[in-house]
């Protein structure tokens, strides 16, 4: 029953929202690695009070799969959110600033090993930033960061990438990013590059990134690894008012919680049992 509520909340945000604004951009993107991951979608829907500011509603859910060492043996940790967020967007030709907050649900399991899987609940409050800048017409700065309260967990990247052609009426910007998480138990650091690639006929961008990944675990072992990711997101409509964008595809940004663990309601099996303190 501690999930209802904001559940009802995602519910009165489909039926509210489309009332007031269409539901005018997608999103839907994987990144990991051979043994974690970290998959989302999202729709979000402007409602404009003038051309250059607006309320913005995003629905999105999410699915996460990540293992963590322990002395005992690794664990191995899925779950699966929902999120609703409302924000305040300020855009112009070529800037855009975006702040929300919102509030989030997870349900999962949590295995360790040689035991039996341990049911996670998680709920809290969440916050967000985004921005995009074009100083130059070949040339974008973009930054995002978010928090989430219920698995006490923060995420940050930055990213520069420069249009390098605009053949077949398509645009293709490449350049470097860099990443920063932090949970309970995990502190990463992800260094890389992504190609962007804004597809003819308005059908969308498409997002390509591979990079290395550094791990800090708090029982002070490390470990490092290659990651790659892909992503798409398409914009229905422009703000009213507004000349359609020839820009470089804009790089989307979203927290990967690997740490969705603690704090949070733990059920041993089917039976509920007691809440549970983190371990380490």
């Amino acid at each position: 029953m501690r999930l209802a509520w904001p559940g009802a909340l995602l519910l009165l945000g489909f039926l509210w929202a489309p009332a007031r604004a269409e539901w005018q951009e997608v999103e839907a993107a994987w990144e990991g690695d051979a043994t974690q991951g970290y998959s989302f979608a999202s729709v979000t829907a402007p409602i404009w009070l003038d051309r250059r500011r607006a309320l913005v509603v995003t629905l999105g859910g999410d699915h996460l799969y990540y293992g963590f060492p322990e002395a005992d043996g690794r664990t191995l940790v899925r779950s699966t959110g929902g999120e609703a967020t409302l924000g305040y967007r300020f855009q112009t030709e070529r800037f855009t600033l975006t702040i929300a907050s919102g509030y989030e649900f997870r349900q999962g399991s949590e295995r360790q090993a040689e035991q039996s899987p341990a049911r996670l609940a998680e709920q809290g409050k969440t916050a967000e930033a985004d921005f995009y800048l074009e100083p130059t017409p070949l040339t974008t700065l973009s930054m995002a960061a978010s928090y989430s309260d219920a698995n006490r967990y923060t995420w940050g990247r930055a990213a520069v990438t420069r249009r390098i052609t605009s053949r077949l009426q398509g645009v293709v910007a490449i350049g470097p990013e860099g990443t920063v998480e932090r949970g309970p138990d995990e502190l990463d650091y992800l260094a890389g590059g992504v190609v962007a690639i804004e597809l003819p006929g308005d059908a969308g961008s498409l997002e390509l990134r591979a990079g290395r990944a550094w791990s800090l675990y708090s029982d002070e072992s490390r470990d490092s690894r290659p990651y790659w990711g892909l992503g798409f997101s398409r914009e229905f409509a422009d703000r009213p008012g507004s000349k359609p964008r020839d820009t470089h595809p804009k790089p989307s940004h979203r927290a990967q919680p690997r740490s969705t663990r603690r704090p949070g309601e733990i059920v041993p099996g089917p039976a509920r049992g007691a809440t549970s303190t983190p371990r380490r």
